[in-house]
């Protein structure tokens, strides 16, 4: 036998055994009609003294509790419903606006077809018809399914609308609150992603962030990587984008600070950029434009800059702002202009290995030393005049580089060479007092030697008178 449903277990009784008492008191036998002002078919449990009554009211058709004014009525039917408002069939599914509600369906609620959108709802209203409430339905003029609220003027918003074509497995939900879109089962939902979002087809997993009146932002996981692209299509530019394969620690933000990491995961400074640390050497901040790229140092508190950059001859360069000038610049074939002064470190107390110099070797090695006038190949028809640095090492043994001569050096050999010649002079002049001194010894006893000749050749002369 097949079980009856709510409906048919409660009601059709009910309706049965209140006109077996109305042809028990004599009145009629069924089927026979109730007539009156407000005709009705009253159920009493006298063990409980609670009632039911079936009745027909100007508001329609009611089931009312303990007499309807003061209890409750539960079940209305208003006068004009039309046909097939309510249908309960023999397999327990309950029709709304349907005749034939679908076997796999246990309610199935059918809208009013008109000219224009055609609905199929459900509404919930806890404090009554105007009291705000739910609404899920179903649109046939845009082929949505809609879960709406309602409005202030009595309308609907949907903030939640699914197309009717969206597929299974759309807009899926685990037990944890994970939430799936695209088509994930509730297995498929990724763990470890409160939003996890899959792509099929030639629609990748994007998430579109759409602000109006202001830009728009696509966050795009296509084939080579993350994109984040400010627009709404794929072909839309992307600033920022990461590499399908990048490594951990690419970019981080520090969580206190604000400090920014690129290549580690705990920056020290506002910008800390760590290399691969592959290879002999590798390019760790890379500066590029159109333009000759440059990059400002400013001191907010004193409001003083400084720039550092390429310029028009693509020399690099280095100005204080407000000075009109190049301070340095350091051209492409290794000249380097400075506006002022160059001093070298020299402190006795950053010094060790002191020893004496031998001037006069100094001097011999510098009078030995090659001198010439030359130009560097880059630079025709600029002439120089100095030894070769090749030289200059094999000569005095300077520096750390036979290829390059440290101006120090020069500065070095040349006051050796200068304090070796003064030392000559020196000594010549010794040898020059030495000889001069003598010189007027010998004068003096030539002058002795001639006064003493005269003397004798006045006495020669008066004798032979």
């Amino acid at each position: 036998m097949k079980k009856p449903n709510a409906f048919q277990a409660v009601l059709a009784p009910a309706l049965l055994f209140g006109l077996l008492g109305i042809a028990q008191a004599g009145t009629c036998l069924p089927p026979c009609d109730v007539e009156g002002t407000l005709p009705e078919i009253r159920l009493l449990d006298t063990g409980t003294d609670q009632d039911w009554e079936i009745e027909a009211t100007s508001f329609g058709f009611e089931i009312d509790q303990n007499g309807g004014v003061n209890g409750t009525s539960p079940f209305q039917i208003e006068p004009g419903a039309g046909s097939d408002q309510l249908v309960l069939d023999d397999v327990n599914n309950v029709g709304i606006n349907t005749d034939a509600p679908q076997s796999s369906h246990e309610l199935e609620v059918a809208g009013n077809a008109g000219t224009g959108d055609t609905f199929a709802a459900i509404a919930v209203s806890p404090g009554g018809p105007t009291d705000d409430s739910a609404r899920i339905s179903v649109n046939d003029f845009s082929d949505t399914f809609n879960i709406g609220v309602r409005t202030g003027s009595g309308g609907y918003n949907s903030p939640v609308a699914i197309h009717l074509n969206a597929g299974n497995n759309k807009l899926t939900m685990e037990s944890g609150g994970r939430v799936g879109i695209g088509g994930l089962t509730i297995q498929q939902i990724n763990t470890a992603a409160t939003l996890h979002v899959e792509g099929s087809g030639d629609v990748s997993g994007n998430l579109f962030l759409d602000s109006t009146g202001l830009d728009d932002w696509l966050i795009d996981p296509g084939n080579s990587g993350l994109w984040f692209r400010n627009g709404n299509a794929t072909s839309s530019p992307a600033p920022v984008k990461f590499g399908n394969d990048t490594p951990t620690d690419s970019l981080v933000v520090e969580d206190t600070s604000g400090d920014v990491g690129v290549g580690l995961s705990s920056p020290v400074a506002d910008l800390h950029v760590r290399g691969e640390g592959v290879g002999a050497a590798e390019e760790v901040l890379w500066l590029e434009s159109a333009v000759p790229p440059r990059m400002m140092l400013r001191n907010s508190s004193t409001g003083k800059n400084w720039r550092a950059g390429m310029n028009a001859g693509n020399h690099l360069i280095l100005t204080a702002n407000g000075t009109g000038k190049t301070e340095a610049r350091f051209a492409r074939n290794g000249n380097l202009k400075i506006a002022g002064n160059l001093t070298q470190g020299s402190d006795r107390n950053n010094k060790e290995g002191i020893e004496p110099v031998d001037n006069a070797s100094v001097l011999e090695a510098v009078a030995e030393l090659p001198i010439s006038i030359w130009e560097y190949k880059e630079q025709d028809g600029v002439k120089h005049l100095g030894p070769m640095a090749q030289d200059f090492h094999a000569a005095f043994g300077l520096g750390n580089d036979p290829k390059g001569i440290s101006s120090i050096d020069t500065g070095g050999v040349a006051l050796a060479a200068i304090k070796g010649l003064n030392e000559v002079g020196q000594s010549r002049d010794k040898v020059i007092e030495i000889l001069k001194a003598e010189n007027e010894e010998l004068t003096a006893r030539l002058t002795m030697l001639e006064n003493l000749v005269n003397k004798l050749t006045a006495k020669e002369v008066v004798m032979n008178q």
